[in-house]
């Protein structure tokens, strides 16, 4: 018994270790909790509607991929899987059974400026910094959809979405862009069943680089938000919240 307890006493560390977030994308098991945005409630409601597991390899093109399934939002039961991963360096890519494709889903190593051909939409990388999650600093990136002329459409807050390395996008991980009417959200991030990741970090304050930090301000409740919660400041129009109440943006 002595010599059981010193075996799982020696790997209960390797464990804890295993658990943490970390720049890697594609870690068997991690789990995304994913919400359905109700268009038409106000505030905006979420719902718990599934949750997407990387679960087994699959053999594409040579290499070996990662299987993406649907699962239940609470039991987390793989069912189903439409599409697999793939993890190269600091990018991530799609490829879809039915169709055969494969896509850039992100490149956490581009630099504001690039323009990125993502799940078939063109964006530009408009702003990154970094913020420290379970004492790992983990880049973000803040991307902007453009259109056929090549300008920014802000179809998001404050772009057309917000990476986080090893995470996703806050629209969950095969989405790395914000559409309108009813879309689901990313509500947390888990790995062997411990959440190592919030929504709200996503908005967290963070640093401009790791060898100069620079802190951003937390943002004060005179900040403005849209309907799903997002700080708004940037947005011009529409209807938003500030200081617990609803407000019309001309």
């Amino acid at each position: 018994m002595q010599l059981l307890i010193l075996v799982v006493a020696a790997f209960l560390p390797m464990t804890l270790s295993a658990q943490k977030l970390t720049p890697q994308m594609l870690v068997e098991g991690k789990v995304w909790k994913m919400k359905k945005v109700v268009v038409g409630t106000f505030p905006l409601e979420a719902v718990p509607h599934h949750s997407d597991v990387l679960y087994g390899d699959t053999l594409i093109e040579g290499k070996m991929w990662k299987k993406l399934y649907t699962a239940g939002y609470e039991d987390g039961i793989p069912t189903t899987s439409a599409c697999a991963l793939y993890e190269e360096g600091k990018k991530v890519y799609c490829y879809y059974y039915h169709s055969n494709q494969t896509c850039l889903l992100y490149d956490f190593g581009c630099t504001v400026g690039d323009t990125l051909t993502c799940h078939d939409s063109k964006v530009k990388v408009m702003e990154t910094d970094t913020i420290e999650v379970d004492g790992e600093r983990l880049r973000r990136i803040y991307v902007s959809e453009l259109d056929e002329q090549g300008r920014p459409t802000d179809s998001g807050w404050p772009w057309g979405s917000v990476w986080v390395e090893g995470v996703g996008a806050v629209g969950g991980v095969t989405s790395p862009l914000l559409y309108p009417g009813n879309y689901y959200n990313l509500e947390a991030c888990e790995i062997d069943g411990r959440a190592v990741f919030m929504r709200p970090q996503f908005y967290a304050s963070g640093v401009t680089a790791i060898t100069s930090p620079e802190v951003r301000p937390a943002r004060s409740d005179a900040d403005s938000y849209d309907l799903g919660g997002r700080p708004s400041g940037r947005r011009p129009g529409g209807i938003g919240i500030s200081k617990g109440k609803k407000l019309l943006h001309r």
